[in-house]
């Protein structure tokens, strides 16, 4: 009996030093993960300039799925989150009306990362590429959302309604 006493105050100690910190940074974590990010509310003009690209879009080819959004959003996150991490961007390998909404939207995300102007439109706010790649996150999730309540084109009807 004195040897299993031993033995489970041995076992004991061995899990305590195994969730024991070893490093600061396992302590606290210095630099928000873009996943913690939620950009709904503090970014809500975000949001709305790149759902009224895709509105804007859709109105002019109404055969275009959810699925073209989430191609366009995913290049753009990939572009963006390169831009981030300071790397040169891949180029996207996107055709048809695919390449004409990701064009769109980076049209928009230069122009609220304070990179171009447009014409008659008053020169926004820089917003930080992490918060952007942030607010591209939360359309494709949207899309998912959407697509899978609504069907082939939920996420497009759904974001109309909102948008004159």
């Amino acid at each position: 009996m004195r040897q299993r006493a031993a033995l489970s105050k041995k076992s004991v100690v061995r899990l305590d030093r195994a969730f024991e910190p070893r490093l600061p940074c396992d302590l606290v974590r210095t630099r928000p993960s873009w996943s913690d990010m939620d950009p709904t509310e503090e970014h809500l003009d975000v949001l709305q300039n790149l759902e009224a690209i895709v509105v804007t879009v859709w109105r002019e080819n109404r055969a275009m799925a959810d699925y073209t959004a989430m191609r366009a959003y995913d290049a753009a996150i990939a572009h963006y989150v390169a831009v981030a991490r300071q790397q040169p961007p891949k180029a996207a390998n996107l055709t048809g009306l695919d390449a004409t909404l990701y064009d769109a939207i980076t049209s928009c995300c230069e122009w609220r990362l304070g990179k171009t102007t447009q014409p008659g439109q008053p020169a926004p706010t820089a917003t930080p590429v992490e918060e952007l790649v942030g607010c591209l996150k939360k359309l494709r999730k949207s899309v998912d959302r959407w697509n899978r309540t609504g069907g082939r084109q939920g996420y497009l009807q759904f974001i109309e309604k909102f948008l004159p």
